[in-house]
């Protein structure tokens, strides 16, 4: 088993830190490894689905590759949702499948799935190890798709890769047998800068555009990006989960694009697109840009993340953004961004009233939680209703991450605890529906809950998106199949886990209760009834008031 245990060796000299290994058999001989490497950090999940998107969370926070490793059959199936994730987010993660030798697959044994290429829609590349660990030839193999396929997760587009290891018995050590590592071969890169080959080109592009516009998808904060852009004077959209600070900075585009007459949104139309960054969260952005269509659309990325978003993409810089914008002199448009302005500030001012209307409502509730953080918080958006709110919302200062990458409800939860294990300097909190909380629930069933995070659940007993959707909320079949109305509190399972809980009916209660919750030392959790309908009255009000003030 030499050249299986010296993959954890393989994996520190390539800067990897965090492990995280579902229990299992067949696994084995790569948990010894690991568990005994002194540079690994390891925990153990026993759900799969859920240690994926933890071990997601670690690799989102350190920018490193984070090992993943569970036993064969099934448990890899459920890795797969964070995977997909991971592969549409660019996220670095090395998956480590354990598995049964090639002539057992398709013959009734335990445990015994086809793996080979298990992910392959959905990962960067994924290799099968020699069943023969001690063949000379075998051991260079393995060590050298190691070290490939931790380069690969890492170089251009980050992104997961798999291995699928396959085992014979036997799996584990001797009693008294020492875990020891030999010197491995490892293969390095030397990281390169790209830079734009024909800067005047796109210059001539760029001065020849009256109205220019800037959209940046999902980001990490980058501070220094963020100072490039506030020499920028031109309008920029950003959703929320694109983590922009800067003056001409346009925050609430995904209310008011909705609003205005067509008239008025031609005003807005743009003559060039720059775009950077993911997925955009604002379908009302994509709406408008997909109708009102600007002449030319430059996009910076690598060519490998390459997509048509808006319909419209006529060119792709591949270089780092802040690259682009030292590069290029991009023009003075302060009419342009005063039209912008004018919208968003309108907005805002309306946004500031929402919190004197009578009632009480998830929105509500969101918009209060939010003017309570504190500074340096990193907040979790789970998918559905929470990320659209807190994007209306568009709380600034504070880092936003969601699970964008395929916008689903699971993982959420989980994705938020293994950001917040990853980084225990800061305040976490995630803010989630109750679909996706029960979803995830498991993210709870493990032995290191964060101090460090804070759990909101907006409990309105169902999916309260579909009530708001044109199509279903019309239909008799709405509440039953698409709001599926559920009864459940997360108090029981607060206690379960060892929470402290806390929960709020009204907004006095939510009020009188925030900041004992968010003072409290350990991992804690506020659920905040609301009603259903209420939510959709109250949203579909605020809605047409908007449109009474364009």
């Amino acid at each position: 088993m030499q050249a299986i245990y010296n993959i954890a060796e393989i994996c520190a000299r390539h800067g990897v830190e965090d492990v995280v290994l579902s229990p299992g058999s067949r696994c084995a001989p790569l948990t010894f490894a690991f568990v005994n490497h002194p540079s690994m950090q390891c925990k153990s999940i026993t759900d799969e689905r859920s240690a994926a998107y933890i071990a997601l969370g670690m690799a989102l926070e350190k920018d490193k590759p984070v090992v993943l490793v569970c036993t064969s059959g099934t448990a890899s199936l459920n890795y797969y949702p964070a995977i997909a994730e991971a592969y549409y987010q660019a996220i670095p993660l090395l998956v480590i499948t354990a598995d049964r030798p090639a002539e057992w697959i398709d013959q009734q044994d335990g445990q015994a799935i086809r793996q080979h290429h298990v992910y392959a829609n959905h990962i960067k590349k994924s290799w099968t190890l020699p069943t023969d660990h001690m063949q000379q030839d075998s051991m260079w193999h393995i060590e050298r798709i190691v070290s490939e396929a931790l380069l690969l997760a890492q170089c251009s587009s980050k992104g997961p890769v798999h291995i699928n290891a396959p085992f014979r018995e036997p799996f584990y050590p001797k009693e008294n047998e020492e875990i020891s590592y030999s010197e491995p071969k490892c293969i390095f890169a030397t990281e390169t800068e790209k830079s734009i080959s024909h800067p005047l080109a796109i210059q001539s592009v760029v001065d020849a555009s009256a109205k220019t516009l800037i959209v940046v998808g999902q980001q990490k904060n980058n501070e220094g990006l963020n100072k490039l852009l506030q020499t920028v004077h031109i309008p920029i959209l950003c959703d929320t989960i694109a983590n922009v600070t800067c003056d001409t900075a346009v925050l609430h585009h995904d209310l008011f694009l909705g609003c205005l007459t067509s008239d008025k949104a031609a005003q807005l139309q743009p003559d060039l697109l720059i775009t950077f960054g993911l997925s955009v969260v604002s379908k009302n952005t994509k709406l408008f840009l997909r109708k009102h269509k600007p002449k030319r659309h430059i996009h910076i990325g690598a060519l490998d993340q390459l997509s048509d978003t808006f319909q419209v993409l006529s060119d792709v810089v591949d270089v780092n953004p802040a690259h682009f914008f030292e590069t290029i002199k991009l023009p003075d448009q302060k009419e342009y961004v005063a039209q912008w302005n004018t919208y968003d500030k309108i907005t805002q001012k309306e946004l500031s009233l929402l919190a004197v209307v009578k009632g009480f409502s998830e929105f509500k509730a969101i918009q209060y939680v939010l003017s309570c953080l504190p500074a340096n918080i990193v907040l979790h958006v789970a998918n559905s209703m929470p990320i659209r709110y807190v994007n209306f919302l568009h709380p600034p200062k504070m880092e936003i991450q969601a699970n964008r990458g395929t916008s689903g409800i699971d993982g959420s939860l989980s994705t938020a605890i293994g950001a917040s294990l990853a980084d225990p300097t800061r305040l976490h909190m995630a803010i989630l529906g109750d679909l996706s909380f029960f979803y995830d629930r498991n993210a709870l069933w493990n032995n290191y809950l964060p101090p460090n995070l804070k759990i909101v659940v907006l409990n309105n007993h169902g999916g309260g998106i579909f009530r708001m959707i044109q199509g279903p909320k019309v239909r008799k079949e709405c509440e039953e199949f698409f709001v599926t109305k559920q009864n459940l509190s997360a108090k029981m399972t607060a206690i379960d886990h060892g929470l402290a809980y806390y929960s709020a009916y009204a907004e006095r209660e939510l009020k009188e209760k925030i900041q004992l919750f968010l003072a409290e030392k350990g991992t804690a959790l506020f659920e905040v009834f609301t009603d259903g309908m209420d939510n959709t009255t109250m949203f579909t009000e605020f809605k047409a008031l908007l449109h009474s003030k364009y």
